[in-house]
Formats: C-alpha cells, sequence, structure tokens
C-alpha cells in the first residue's frame, strides 16, 4: 500500500498513552511524553484535509463507558467530513491465557473455547 498514493492508513492508536481529548472539534493532548502534541497535531491535519474516508475502530467492548474518548475523536473525524464511513469491530474472545499458547498446547482451535 505505501506504493499507492491514494491510500493512506491512521492508526487511532498512535494517539494512545497520550490522554487525547476533543476540544471545539480538535483532538488535543496535555502530555507531554511520546511526542504526544505532533502525533495529535498530524491527526488534526490529516483531519483538517478531510482525506479521510473511512475508519474502522476495533475493541473489546466498544461501546463501553471506557471507550467515549474514542467515540469523541471519531465525532471529531466524522464532522471534518461527513462522508466518512464508520466501521465498528468488537466482541473480542477473551481467555486467560494467549489463545495462539493454548492452540499450540492442545492441538485445535477449540482450545479457546473451552471455559478451563
Amino acid at each position: 500500500m505505501r506504493d499507492n498514493p491514494t491510500v493512506n492508513f491512521i492508526n487511532f492508536e498512535t494517539t494512545k498513552g497520550c490522554d487525547h481529548k476533543t476540544i471545539s472539534g480538535k483532538i488535543t493532548s496535555d502530555v507531554s511524553a511520546r511526542n504526544c502534541a505532533k502525533r495529535v497535531e498530524i491527526l488534526n491535519r490529516l483531519l483538517d484535509e478531510k482525506t479521510i474516508t473511512h475508519v474502522v475502530f476495533t475493541a473489546n467492548i466498544p461501546f463501553a463507558p471506557n471507550k467515549q474518548t474514542m467515540w469523541d475523536s471519531l465525532k471529531v473525524t466524522q464532522d471534518a467530513n461527513a462522508q466518512t464511513k464508520f466501521i465498528v469491530i468488537g466482541g473480542f474472545l477473551n481467555t486467560t491465557e494467549n489463545c495462539t499458547t493454548l492452540i499450540n498446547r492442545l492441538g485445535d482451535f477449540d482450545a479457546c473455547l473451552r471455559p478451563e
């Protein structure tokens, strides 16, 4: 995809740890570490250019109260370009151990579905 100038991927997780929030239609961060100001600036510039056409949001429980900050950011994206399409993926499989470890140890995909 990097050779195609018409395709641009943005990973919102790049603002993770920046305690980002939305103020007056912009995504902001007061965190001085992890280059947060630059990361949020780039995201806002892309929103201003209205180049974001699709957003895929994935979370274990995407509508949980602790995801409100992300939904606020997505609203800013939609406000910048009403034509933006959103895809939400949630409901991940939860296990007490890494699922791939279970599959490798027990030999089948059903291992991740077992209560034990």
